[in-house]
């Protein structure tokens, strides 16, 4: 049985409880930990004290207003002449680290225009999904998509219209696809789609990712609304499979981006 024989008056400010009710009742603290953390907290503490090794544990607490903060503990335990295990420690406060943390990761995985993973993700995600498609022995798509005329939007309402331009069809591709899919802007007026676990026969597969392309066309070629007005943006798709065979990460990304260039050139 785990039991709280003296904690700090901080704990007002930490977990919005009075220190007489921490230590009448230990739950009280784990009640404000995220439900989903919770387990993790018990498992990470219950071997620190089996093991008599030093505590240290991350978790997400829930304030009284709503709001969720970053916690860490630290604690040392040792065991008394009765047999008991008492834990000396402190906590924490860790949430503008954590968010630090978080926004390094966003700007080095995510690009900043759509909020699109960015090539080094894909990249990191499509290496992956050919080693699963190995074990599952599904298949997987890669759709290489580039925006018809792009430049010439750019060169004749400017940066800011192709931003939003761009901005529209990543919401509109992340709508046509599973949540299980990934949607990446590899560049410029490039997407990349990575569809996973298709069928494991190529014929099947091809008429899988073929139907997710037409309603990724069909969703493009609806007209975008740009600074009050309308604009018809059409995209070129290409798509290869991939898993049954072993190409890198490069091989495949040429292969689709030269179906997608002969997409093109066959209007």
């Amino acid at each position: 049985r785990i039991s709280v024989q003296y904690v700090s008056d901080a704990v007002r400010e930490f977990m919005g409880v009075e220190p007489h009710e921490v230590t009448a009742d230990y739950g009280v603290l784990m009640n404000h930990v995220v439900v989903e953390d919770q387990p993790m907290v018990r498992r990470s503490a219950a071997v620190s004290i089996r093991k008599l090794e030093p505590w240290q544990c991350e978790y997400r607490v829930r304030m009284l207003d709503g709001s969720i903060r970053w916690h860490m503990s630290n604690a040392i335990p040792h065991r008394e002449s009765d047999g008991s295990v008492v834990s000396h420690g402190f906590t924490m406060d860790i949430t503008d680290r954590k968010r630090s943390e978080q926004e390094i990761e966003r700007l080095a995985f995510y690009d900043a225009l759509t909020g699109l993973p960015n090539r080094r993700l894909l990249l990191d995600r499509l290496q992956r999904s050919i080693t699963a498609c190995q074990r599952s022995k599904n298949l997987g798509a890669l759709l290489f998509i580039d925006l018809d005329n792009f430049k010439d939007l750019n060169d004749t309402l400017g940066h800011d219209m192709g931003d939003q331009l761009l901005a529209q069809v990543a919401t509109r591709l992340v709508g046509s696809v599973r949540e299980a899919d990934t949607v990446a802007r590899f560049g410029g007026d490039e997407f990349v789609v990575m569809l996973e676990t298709l069928a494991p026969d190529t014929q099947s597969a091809a008429a899988q990712a073929e139907t997710v392309a037409d309603k990724l066309l069909a969703s493009l070629n609806q007209p975008f609304a740009l600074d009050g007005g309308q604009h018809y943006s059409t995209p070129s798709i290409g798509i290869t499979l991939f898993g049954d065979e072993r190409l890198t990460v490069d091989e495949l990304l040429k292969r689709a981006d030269l179906a997608m260039y002969q997409a093109k050139a066959a209007g």
